[in-house]
This record gives structure tokens, sequence and C-alpha cells, in this order.
């Protein structure tokens, strides 16, 4: 049968032309059951939409305020000395009001799919099937943090960074060092790095020439650009890593619902540790709960011999480096003793070898044998 009325039917020999788009939707054709329906929409399914609860953008900078004021006041009268007027006083207020600012421009509600599509990009890119550059999934990772904690707030499971996308952060994080220390050094002690780097050197090579600079001007003893580097690694590295509330600033890609997949990612189960089942009868910790002990680590004990000092708190680094270590399929020896390398600085030498600046990497973790029932846990290179 022609889909082409007969008062318009073609002589003969007369070329037939197509059908127009407006014709196609608005003349159904015949199915094979010869019943007549759409074959051909054109018409791209909207999907289920989440909403964003009320009030959600400004959440942050209503606790950061709200942690900044309960401090004491001439701590809040100090902060933010050295910053230009008009401008937060902290860090902290400073993300939380770029990250409200940042959310009351996306609108109030926005398809799943576009949370499901960066879902499965970083899904695809983790197991294989679709790898991304390092800069690429590190921006993935980053919008997909901002949109979920925008309109599906709450606990969920963050992969740990890659070996490229760790080395892509260390690498960058080491040129941003490597500026700060030749701007330092000024341009008689900073021009030897700045030399290094225009002439193709790399950016441990420029490292070595700055430290070298360094000791020739007598600063040796302050920190060294290499640490400097190293903390701006961990700032990075844990706020990828972790799931977070604040926007990273960069330009978020624009919404669109055709172009979503429908993906899932696959959400492991963990065993955690009992941290209830070991309580001394007897000793200097009699009846002291493990989470006490561990966060005795908080803190440095400046007459100690050489300890480890936790950057953040304690149970929690614990807690993740024993999610961390099921991950990689590590397991306690004999003995109970287990060491969990991290994708980030967790710690640093406290006690006597504080002078020493040396930075942590690994947790390590002493159980009941055979057990998940922890004794004690302290950050260790």
């Amino acid at each position: 049968m022609s889909s082409i009325p007969e008062d318009e039917e073609k002589a003969p020999g007369q070329a037939v032309p197509a059908p127009s788009l407006s014709s196609l939707l608005t003349t159904p054709p015949f199915l094979g059951n010869g019943t007549p329906g759409r074959v051909l929409t054109f018409e791209v399914p909207k999907g289920p939409m989440v909403r964003r609860r009320p009030g959600i953008c400004g959440e942050p900078y209503a606790r950061a305020k709200a942690e900044f004021d309960a401090k004491p006041w001439y701590v809040r009268w100090t902060a933010g000395t050295d910053r230009p007027v008009g401008v937060e006083p902290t860090d902290e207020l400073m993300r939380a009001r770029e990250f409200q600012r940042e959310c009351e421009k996306w609108p109030e509600e926005v398809p799943q799919s576009l949370i499901d599509d960066k879902r499965q990009r970083l899904s695809d890119h983790l197991t294989g099937k679709a790898p991304l550059s390092p800069e690429e999934s590190l921006r993935v990772r980053r919008d997909l943090d901002f949109v979920s904690d925008v309109y599906t707030p709450g606990p969920r499971y963050s992969a740990p960074l890659t070996p490229q996308e760790q080395g892509w952060l260390d690498e960058r994080n080491l040129r941003w060092g490597n500026t700060m220390g030749i701007a330092f050094l000024g341009p008689v002690y900073g021009g030897p790095g700045a030399l290094t780097r225009l002439l193709g050197g790399s950016e441990q090579a420029v490292a070595g020439v700055n430290q070298l600079s360094g000791s020739l001007v007598g600063i040796a003893r302050t920190r060294t650009f290499a640490r400097l580097a190293a903390e701006r690694r961990a700032a990075s590295g844990e706020a990828l890593a972790r799931s977070r509330e604040m926007n990273r600033g960069a330009p978020l890609e624009p919404l669109d619902p055709a172009a979503a997949a429908r993906g899932t990612v696959v959400q492991r189960k963990y065993a955690p540790l009992d941290w209830e089942a070991v309580v001394p009868k007897k000793g200097p910790y009699k009846g002291e709960k493990r989470e006490d002990h561990v966060r005795r680590h908080n803190q440095d004990v400046p007459g100690k011999d050489s300890h480890g000092v936790f950057y953040k708190d304690g149970v929690d680094t614990t807690n993740r480096a024993w999610q961390r270590a099921q991950d990689l399929g590590l397991k306690p020896d004999a003995t109970g003793m287990l060491r969990v390398p991290m994708d980030e600085i967790v710690g640093r030498a406290g006690g006597n070898a504080a002078a020493t600046g040396e930075l942590f990497r690994s947790v390590e973790m002493k159980l009941v044998p055979g057990t998940n029932q922890i004794i004690t846990s302290y950050p260790v290179k």
C-alpha cells in the first residue's frame, strides 16, 4: 500500500518524493499485523526525575558557619586577616559558599539518567570497558559527587583512585609545589629551577634544583618543597576519593537526557571491624574502649618515642583502611598484624621523630588473630 495519497501519485517514471518528517509524525503507518500504529516518533523519553531537597544548597554553608561561630572569639577575630575584604574568613566557608552558588544555578529537578550516565561512565572506566584519561576520569568523579550531593545526598561507595589517577595528581601537584618554590626563592635563587623547566627538565629535576637552591639561602630547616607537594596531593586525593559536599569549581557538562545510559555500579559488601569485643581487664588501659584507644593517635605526644599521628579521625581512617584491605585482598598475618597501603597521606611522625617531618601513607592495625576484633591502629610509612 502506498503511503502517498491518491491525488498526489506521480506519473510512471517520475521520482516519488520521500515522506516529510511531519507526515511521518502525523500519518501513522501500518504495523505488520495490519493495524494502524506509530512506528517512529523521534521522541526521547524523559524518564524518572530526581528533585533536590529544599534548602540543600545552603546546608553546607550553614554547617560551616555554625562550626566557625562555635570557635573562641579570638580565633574568629583573627581568622581571614590575610584575605581580601569581602572574602570568607576560612577555606571551609569559601568552599561551602562556592557550592551554594553553583548548586543554585541548577534546576529543581533533573532526570535520573543524568546521574546514571555518569555512574556508568565511571564503572566502564574502572572495569576497563571504556577507559578514560586520568584527567577525564577525575572530572567524572568530581561531577558525579556534585550532582549526587545536590539531588541524591547520603552515604555511598566511592572507588579508590587508580594508580594512573594518583600519578596524574602527583605530577600536577609536584608542578604546583615547584612553581611555589620558584616564586618563594625569587628571581636569583629561583632562576635555576625555572631554567631547568624551560629546557624541558622533568618536575622531579626541577624539585631537586629547588632543594639545592633552598639550601643555599638557609631554608633547609623549613618544610621542603616535596612536603608542600605531598600535602597538596593528600588534600586533592582525599577530596576526589571520598564523597564530599563541596563543588570543585570546574564547569559541569550540560544536561542531556537523551545521552544517558541505564547502567548500575556494583556495590561491595564489607565485613566491618568489631570495635566492642576487646576491652582490657587490667593494665594502664583497663576498661578503655578501642575507639578511645585508637583516637589517642589523633594527637601528638612530644615526649614520647617515635609514633604515628593521624591527620584525620583515627577510627574513621581505620575503618576505611579495613575496607581497602578487603578491596585489595589483604588479610592479617598469623599474629593479627595487618598493614594497609592507602591512596593518600594519612598521618605523620610524632613524638621525638616529629622534627623529621616524615609523612605516612599506610595504616597498621593489630587484631585478635583469626578475627575482625580490633585491638589498636596507627599510621606508618
